[in-house]
């Protein structure tokens, strides 16, 4: 997980997020908890909307270094295969992620499922007469639905991996615990994820 810092950016006279970000700290390990209730006082008047208090998480950050750098409102960065951002096309072959990369002959390819197939500039997998073929550059169907386990690409061709973009969360508080000895031991956030009207920041 990383944590990053959104650039600011002028829009109407008004200081909005901008795409670009500052990276505060990379790499850090740690676990996310699932949705739950937090009912902290002081979240009570910040972030309840009648009883809804569901869209807040906590995470457990255990880096070997201080983040002293951290403010509300950095974000906190989770790719895609970690909990919770694991969404899977509903229809995608073998509950694969939103985007697939295929190393082809002339290099890796990612391609990015659009609702009925995996597509790029050159290369398309899709169902055709109810088998999975490959399309475009090569033409190619598969004798199983099951393609991407134990199949045969064409020479040349091989599945790499599955993928998705990063999800985004927004920090809203966090916590330094400290050992006996005065040590950090590990952090506690705070997270929610943040709404993308408006503003576009997945990859």
């Amino acid at each position: 997980m990383n944590v990053v810092r959104p650039k600011a950016k002028l829009q109407k006279g008004m200081k909005t997020r901008a795409c670009d970000f500052i990276t505060l700290y990379e790499n850090i390990c740690g676990r996310v908890l699932a949705l739950k209730n937090i009912d902290e006082n002081i979240l009570e008047a910040l972030y309840l909307e009648g009883k809804d208090k569901s869209s807040l998480r906590k995470v457990i950050l255990a880096p070997n270094f201080q983040l002293h750098k951290i403010v509300s409102s950095d974000l906190l960065v989770i790719p895609w295969g970690i909990r919770p951002n694991v969404w899977t096309p509903p229809f995608a072959a073998n509950s694969l992620g939103p985007h697939i990369w295929i190393k082809t002959p002339s290099g890796n390819i990612k391609l990015k499922w659009d609702g009925s197939k995996f597509a790029s500039d050159t290369l398309n997998i899709e169902i055709i007469d109810g088998e999975w073929c490959m399309t475009g550059e090569i033409e190619h169907c598969f004798e199983t639905c099951n393609i991407f386990c134990y199949q045969e690409f064409p020479d040349g061709y091989s599945f790499l991996k599955s993928s998705g973009p990063n999800a985004y969360f927004e920090i809203t508080k966090i916590d330094e615990h400290q050992d006996i000895e005065g040590r950090t031991a590990f952090y506690t956030i705070l997270v929610e994820l943040i709404d993308q009207k408006g503003i576009i920041i997945q990859e």
